[in-house]
């Protein structure tokens, strides 16, 4: 798959039409659908609102490519491959989905592309929130030309023909513009509360720590060592470091903590 992406990667761009500069945002999403699109662009841009319109471009561009492929059903129906996807469940074929939209496809090829090789970086919940706004200025776009038409009044009979399956069209889109948004939210609100959870065990282990390096200077200043290797070997005898008190503290460790504090044999540190 990463192969498909940077192959064609320059062929994409040349088809794919950037995102405006310098506000990638400037997109006019009006009342239409009892204003819903306007919602999507505003939440999309609370989640993207530092990021440029060349990167915005550019990771579009990765997304179009796989979310216009045919290989989804290929690759999410083997059974020998992934069968999590975030836009449809697992309990039935893709290839049998009546309408998997290209949210469907996209979640389907997702997981199995190293985005960690492609640039420019993205978190997940970035691709989807991507997504959403390129499948949002996709639906308003139609909904612009026909709002134009209809209030010029130039609407030719052809033009009028083909008005309700614009909007048919725009519909569409802005459905995966919404499903893809309800996604990037629900990864981030994971990934925030993994983060959060990560820095809580950080520091929670750095109280223990400071803790068990106090305690394991205190072990050495305890007894008149002629040497360090005698302290060591006490502090690594009796220092236990886990909460079901089955692991000792290593020598390692010992030695390194002894060494940042300055500690030598036959010498109190000063308390």
């Amino acid at each position: 798959m990463l192969k498909l992406l940077t192959c064609n990667a320059a062929a994409m761009k040349s088809e794919f039409e950037p995102f405006a500069h310098p506000d990638p945002f400037d997109i006019p999403a009006g009342d239409g659908f009892a204003g819903w699109p306007a919602q999507i662009l505003f939440e999309i841009k609370e989640l993207l609102f530092d990021c440029s319109s060349d990167w915005l471009t550019a990771v579009a561009s990765h997304i179009h490519e796989l979310a216009r492929t045919n290989r989804a059903d290929r690759v999410f129906d083997d059974p020998n491959g992934a069968r999590e996807s975030l836009a449809h469940s697992e309990s039935g074929q893709f290839s049998l989905y009546r309408q998997p939209g290209y949210i469907g496809v996209f979640a389907a090829l997702e997981p199995s592309v190293a985005w960690d090789k492609i640039e420019p970086p993205t978190e997940r919940w970035q691709r989807y929130a991507v997504f959403a706004l390129m499948y949002l200025r996709d639906s308003v776009k139609i909904l612009e030309r026909r709002d134009r038409l209809q209030r010029t009044g130039r609407a030719t009979s052809a033009d009028n023909k083909y008005l309700a399956l614009d909007l048919s069209e725009a519909s569409a889109w802005a459905l995966e513009a919404m499903r893809a948004l309800q996604i990037a939210h629900s990864l981030r609100i994971d990934a925030r509360a993994k983060s959060a959870r990560g820095r809580k065990a950080a520091v929670a282990r750095h109280v223990v720590f400071v803790s068990l390096k106090a305690e394991a200077l205190e072990m050495a200043d305890s007894r008149p060592f002629k040497t360090k290797e005698q302290a060591l070997d006490y502090i690594t005898s009796n220092l236990l470091i886990d909460s079901a008190n089955n692991k000792f503290c290593s020598r390692s460790a010992a030695s390194k903590w002894l060494r940042e504090a300055g500690w030598k044999a036959g010498a109190r540190r000063e308390q």
